[in-house]
């Protein structure tokens, strides 16, 4: 049978191709099977055309509104079957469409399909009528062993179709409880019937593989791990307004989606604007040209973070952005900038503590180094007085600081100006971070100096010699939370090391100082002074020793002790270094050889120094022999007059003996 004669047919009784088919396929994904069992109510003839427009005009309201309901779809599939059974003037009939099975008035083996293939002896795709099934042997020998089962069903006449499209199935059987001449209309009625079962299976076939792919699409958009928002344009692209939102998104901003839904994104979102997406949407929607936005700060009240997104437009106008939140991202990017920022530093600023030899010099090279190398906004170092006020006093500073350090006061004491991060670290001896200025409670006297000066975080860093803390090092930037954990402890190392510096420089300013007065000390002694190393090289002589040996002070720096000591004097005593390298002073007399040959006479106090160098104090006795030598002959001559006298007082007592 044509199409278009099926189609009359339908007609004829109420059963539409354009409604059945969308109807009878929307409302069968709820799986009804329908059986109709009559009984006695009246049947109508073939010609018989009553209430068949109502039912046809209930089906196409049915199948206007059959989305999902199933009760409209239980009650067109029974307009359905009641149409065909008053059509043929029958009482037993059931309908299935795929895998609902139902059955009211038949065994339930009928609506069984495997059972039903085989009642019927149906080949796929085909249509069977039995018009006496007393006498199937005669039509029908093949199904001669049915004809006990449907004497059992009461059933002696039938027509059965049984449909399978791409593994769908679909079937319909209508009995007679007495034998019957099928008439061709009658039949072809009943293949309408199935040929429009089979088009709701291929139509149910196509539906169930879009409602698949719309099942993945729904799965794959809620557990997709970026986040996923559509939106419809509202104001002639100027706003957008939020149509869905998936589960990741959800959990980026905090917020659910029933929240959202019909609400604008502005509305939600306002800082959408100022961070540059809500032009990228725009664009989008006014082109059709997918757009990839880079890592984007997003900031309001009640939530801030780094989204990347990439936006595009839908066939039905709707935009979607599919975004992933960065912030640990971007955090991590900043810290190791950071990081990378405060080793440069502390790497320029070591190499300063090496170059530099004057403290404030050094200080001020490190705060520029801060400043210009690191990107801070200000860095100072501040030293704690030990006066009655207990001030900090800045020494030296670097930076955008505008008069910042001559407006405020820090101190040490428990007023309101000795809470702050300096006096905190120098307190305590820890570092001191305020990570916001602007709500930090302990930067209240200083905040409005500071904000001024676009001063937005601030660490303090103890400076400490020996266990007590002497000042700080100040480090100001001009972004809120801007030092980072890693950042940090780098820049203890650096107040470390500018802590050693200092004391290093202090160290050896003293000892610049101490040398300066030992100097002093040596060029003024009128006893020669010579320094000799363990090998006895000379290295040193004061200008009393030049003067006393006769040579300049180069001169001598190239000779060594053996030099100046007359061969025959080292032969009969030779120098024993060892002699003094138990720390002991010795006294040693000795001469030494001018550079004109001549020998002075010396009294030599010698020790071995703390550096390992030997310490010469050598004094001029040539005055002295002199003096003793000048003696010897005052009491030589002495004694002579004693024995004259001597020898006279004997005479004299031998003369008057005599007498």
């Amino acid at each position: 049978m044509d199409g278009y004669y099926r189609y009359k047919l339908a007609v004829k009784h109420g059963l539409k191709f354009e409604v059945c088919v969308p109807a009878l396929v929307a409302g069968c994904r709820k799986g009804h099977l329908v059986t109709r069992n009559h009984g006695d109510e009246s049947v109508e003839s073939l010609n018989e055309k009553k209430n068949l427009p109502d039912a046809s005009r209930a089906a196409t309201a049915a199948a206007d509104n059959a989305v999902e309901p199933p009760t409209e779809l239980l009650a067109l599939l029974e307009t359905s079957l009641d149409r065909v059974l008053r059509a043929l003037g029958l009482k037993m009939g059931t309908i299935w469409l795929h895998s609902y099975r139902m059955t009211r008035g038949l065994p339930q083996e009928v609506v069984d399909i495997e059972k039903v293939a085989a009642y019927t002896g149906l080949s796929i795709p085909h249509v069977q009528a039995v018009p006496d099934w007393q006498k199937i042997e005669e039509t029908h020998p093949e199904l001669a062993p049915l004809a006990g089962v449907m004497e059992r069903m009461g059933i002696r006449a039938s027509i059965a179709v049984f449909l399978q499209q791409e593994g769908r199935t679909g079937g319909l059987v209508v009995a007679a409880p007495q034998p019957r001449a099928w008439a061709g209309t009658e039949i072809a009625l009943v293949e309408t019937v199935a040929h429009l079962l089979e088009m709701a299976i291929k139509t149910l076939g196509a539906q169930e593989k879009r409602r698949e792919s719309v099942q993945r699409y729904r799965y794959l958009f809620d557990n997709i791990g970026s986040g996923v928002a559509v939106y419809e344009a509202v104001d002639d692209g100027e706003d957008f307004i939020f149509k869905d939102f998936n589960r990741a998104a959800e959990l980026i901003e905090g917020v659910r989606k029933e929240e959202l839904l019909g609400c604008r994104v502005t509305e939600v979102f306002p800082g959408f604007g100022e961070s540059g997406l809500l032009e990228v949407f725009r664009r989008v929607w006014r082109t059709g040209k997918p757009e990839h936005y880079p890592a984007a700060r997003y900031r309001d009240i009640c939530r801030e973070g780094w989204r990347e997104y990439y936006v595009y437009k839908l066939p039905s106008g709707e935009i979607v952005a599919v975004y992933n939140d960065v912030t640990e991202r971007k955090q991590m990017e900043e810290e190791i900038r950071r990081v990378n920022r405060a080793l440069k530093v502390l790497s320029k600023c070591n190499e300063a503590l090496v170059r530099v030899a004057e403290k404030v010099t050094l200080l001020k090279e490190i705060c520029r180094l801060l400043v210009e190398e690191g990107g801070y906004r200000l860095a100072w170092v501040g030293f704690a007085e030990q006066d009655a006020a207990q001030t900090v006093r800045p020494v030296a500073q670097s930076g955008f600081e505008e008069g910042y350090l001559e407006m405020v006061t820090i101190t040490l004491d428990d007023s309101e100006t000795g809470h702050g991060p300096t006096s905190t670290a120098i307190r305590t001896g820890q570092p001191a971070v305020v990570r916001n200025i602007l709500t930090d409670p302990a930067y209240a006297p200083w905040r409005g100096e500071a904000t001024r000066r676009g001063y937005a975080s601030s660490i303090a860093l103890p400076l400490t010699d020996g266990g007590e803390t002497f000042g700080a090092l100040n480090i100001y930037a001009s972004e809120p939370n801007a030092f980072a954990p890693h950042e940090i402890e780098l820049l203890c190392k650096l107040a470390n090391n500018l802590a050693f510096g200092i004391k290093a420089l202090r160290t050896l300013n003293a000892l610049r100082e101490s040398e300066a007065k030992y100097r002093n000390l040596v060029e003024q002694a009128s006893d020669g002074i010579f320094l000799a190393d363990v090998q006895g090289r000379l290295v040193d002589v004061n200008p009393s020793g030049c003067a006393l040996i006769g040579y300049t002070r180069n001169e001598v720096l190239k000779l060594s002790l053996q030099d100046l000591i007359p061969p025959e004097d080292l032969a009969a005593q030779p120098v024993h270094f060892d002699d003094i390298r138990d720390g002991k002073t010795i006294l040693i007399k000795r001469r030494l050889r001018c550079k004109d040959g001549s020998v002075v006479p010396v009294e030599i106090s010698a020790k071995v120094l703390d550096n390992g160098l030997l310490q010469g104090i050598v004094r001029d006795v040539t005055e002295h022999k002199r003096m003793e030598e000048e003696i010897g002959r005052q009491v030589a001559r002495a004694e002579a007059l004693l024995r004259i006298a001597s020898r006279l007082n004997a005479q004299l007592e031998m003369d008057v003996s005599v007498k």
